[in-house]
């Protein structure tokens, strides 16, 4: 609620009346109708998150009046999106990188220098393209009340590393193509919502991903916790959560 509505001096903050998302209205999930992607038609998923997702969509998919598994028409979200991310840090970080360049980080270095990479052609088109991907998925979105995919392409690996290099038996070709299933979503500026949603074999948390139709943020946190709640009295799908009689023994 904070961080939503019309603020001065801000050109991309939304105009109008400020919702509170505090008090979100009960939604009946027996009146939706909801598509299901494995990866929006593009996005590197390993088969086990795809498994796991369709196990899943099988445990709880029967909560709705209608669901379909659907795919939305993107093209090219992986160029559009390294280009326009790179030109936005190179707006951000140029100065800053000329200035100290001892001080900026190597992943935010190399993004900037890649924004010095493209053309304006580059850019027009990418933003051209953006365009006509967001106006398809406003036409795949008007037939449902909610796109759910997994949350994200791989399963937790060890903390030691930096991000998954290989996902689907593919190397990944920046350090953030990874996400793709996400920034798929935030490139058309549509809101979008994770859900715990049970764990895998090896005791793992996995995680589904909402999305709403444009600018419904207020009636998708109120689908996802109407969602939660249901899924909570699902055993494969409730939020993981610590076994509070071993806490005790945890700390000690």
């Amino acid at each position: 609620s904070a961080q939503v509505g019309e603020r001065p001096g801000d050109a991309l903050s939304w105009p109008g009346a400020r919702p509170d998302f505090t008090a979100l209205p009960r939604v009946d999930l027996s009146h939706l109708k909801v598509a299901f992607s494995q990866d929006l038609g593009f996005a590197p998923i390993d088969q086990p998150v795809r498994d796991l997702f369709d196990t899943r969509v099988r445990a709880f998919g029967g909560l709705f009046a209608e669901s379909d598994y659907e795919t939305p028409p993107l093209e090219d979200i992986d160029r559009i999106f390294q280009v326009l991310r790179a030109v936005g840090y190179l707006a951000k970080n140029h100065d800053r990188l000329q200035a100290t360049p001892g001080v900026v980080g190597p992943n935010v270095t190399a993004n900037t220098k890649l924004g010095l990479k493209y053309s304006a052609l580059d850019v027009a088109l990418a933003l051209k393209d953006q365009a006509a991907n967001f106006r398809r998925f406003q036409e795949f979105m008007g037939n449902y009340d909610i796109l759910i995919t997994p949350a994200i392409s791989t399963q937790p690996y060890p903390k030691g590393k930096l991000y998954p290099d290989i996902v689907e038996g593919k190397e990944m070709e920046t350090y953030i193509s990874w996400v793709a299933i996400s920034y798929g979503v935030s490139l058309l500026g549509h809101p979008a919502v994770i859900l715990p949603c049970g764990r895998d074999e090896k005791g793992l948390p996995f995680g589904i991903q909402l999305v709403g139709r444009y600018g419904r943020d207020h009636e998708l946190l109120a689908t996802a916790a109407a969602l939660e709640g249901a899924l909570a009295k699902i055993d494969d799908c409730m939020r993981p959560l610590p076994d509070l009689r071993n806490l005790g023994a945890m700390k000690s």
